[in-house]
């Protein structure tokens, strides 16, 4: 199934999708650790597997590896984007891009990176996943709670790029092609909280680079018109 699809169905399935399991499901959405209303949409859909949507791109992983896309946001067929993903745990994810033909199997363990359609990044282990194949990428050290990775891609040249605490990796994939949507894959009890816009975003977005939240089909309720300004009182007459 498509990206497409798998999002229209997410959003066909939400209420069981969006499950909380307390304060520490998803990881913590703010530094004092005040949570947002849980009233607040989340900006990712459930393509495959089960997770536990928080508010403000909250995610932990409830089954054997599910797969999620951004949702609300057109897919980038041209131009350069940047998103942000803060890892809340240490384990087995893998976060990048998916084109509209993007499947995934959570049984299987298939996730982003995993078919030709899908670059991801996986830092736990340091490679960088297409058509299920893997190469060395980000270095030995591996990735840990709190790392922002930052996941970039130049439609126009077919590549794509990432970064952990604003230190660029250099060129993860060549020959990307769009139309592309963000997503990623989690283990279960993995725990990451995806940024789109600017003022979210820790480290970007970089130069020549478009946060992905410009790409939102609607805008965010805060980002609505203001209403429009109360009409001036009238001239009081001319004294006689």
């Amino acid at each position: 199934a498509s990206v497409a699809a798998g999002l229209a169905a997410a959003e066909s399935r939400a209420p069981k999708k969006t499950r909380h399991h307390g304060a520490a499901a998803c990881l913590p959405v703010a530094a004092d650790g005040v949570a947002a209303p849980a009233a607040e949409p989340s900006v990712l859909g459930v393509l495959t597997g089960d997770a536990a949507l928080g508010p403000r791109g909250a995610v932990e992983g409830r089954s054997e590896f599910c797969s999620l896309a951004v949702a609300g946001c057109e897919a980038v067929k041209d131009g350069r984007w940047y998103y942000e993903v803060e890892l809340g745990t240490d384990g087995v994810v893998q976060v990048g891009w998916a084109g509209a033909d993007f499947g995934a199997d959570d049984g299987a363990g298939d996730g982003v990176g995993d078919d030709a359609h899908s670059w991801g990044f996986d830092g736990c282990r340091g490679r960088a996943w297409t058509a299920g194949a893997a190469e060395a990428y980000g270095g030995a050290e591996g990735w840990k709670k709190g790392d922002v990775v930052g996941c970039r891609v130049d439609v126009d040249k077919g590549e794509a790029s990432f970064s952990v605490n604003g230190a660029d990796l250099g060129v993860a994939f060549r020959g990307v092609a769009g139309p592309l949507s963000a997503a990623l894959s989690l283990e279960d009890g993995e725990a990451v909280r995806v940024a789109l816009d600017r003022g979210d975003l820790r480290f970007g977005p970089p130069a020549g680079y478009r946060a992905l939240g410009d790409a939102r089909l609607a805008p965010l309720p805060e980002d609505d018109e203001a209403p429009p300004a109360a009409p001036a009182p009238a001239a009081a007459p001319p004294r006689p």
